[in-house]
């Protein structure tokens, strides 16, 4: 199956479970230097999606609120030229069908089987950061988990685990 763009809020808004399924990671451009890196914008792109084109306003403002308060405690600051870095992010979500069987012995011999059939949509949330002379990607992390349809509470809050582990990861340790 292709991927889609669905909606942030309904990609990010992921599980009521106990445990978090979520699963990280990044990679970079090892010619990238990220030595005296710091000031950052959003990219021109990223300022598009902010219109509300396909990004709920509330998950959009909490994307960006979290991503601006990782990269502050960081020691990075936001502004409005000549930024030493680019932030953008990226939402896609797939649709996975799947079977499970259920098997049940009742203790007298004989044994029932049930298939299940379900449709299960894993959601991914990537920042990139790119160099604003050249465009080019220097550094990037994404999360994945299995979207569910939660309260806007939940959802503000995997929003913010998803870009707190995201950020974890930057700058790369070389």
């Amino acid at each position: 199956m292709r991927p889609r763009y669905i909606p942030l809020s309904t990609v990010l808004a992921v599980g009521l479970a106990a445990c978090s399924t979520m699963q990280v990671n990044s990679e970079y451009n090892p010619e990238a230097r990220f030595e005296g890196l710091q000031t950052y914008a959003w990219s021109q792109r990223a300022e598009d999606e902010r219109s509300g084109r396909r990004v709920a306003p509330v998950a959009l403002r909490q994307l960006e609120t979290s991503v601006d308060r990782e990269l502050a405690a960081k020691g990075y600051r936001r502004v409005t030229s000549e930024p030493d870095f680019l932030v953008d992010f990226v939402v896609v979500s797939q649709d996975q069908i799947g079977e499970t069987a259920v098997v049940t012995d009742d203790r007298l011999g004989w044994v029932s089987v049930t298939n299940r059939a379900y449709v299960e949509r894993r959601g991914a949330l990537v920042l990139e950061i790119s160099d604003p002379g050249s465009g080019q990607m220097i550094w990037r992390g994404w999360a994945s988990d299995v979207v569910r349809d939660p309260e806007i509470d939940v959802m503000v809050k995997k929003i913010d685990e998803a870009v707190t582990k995201i950020l974890d990861g930057f700058p790369p340790e070389r």
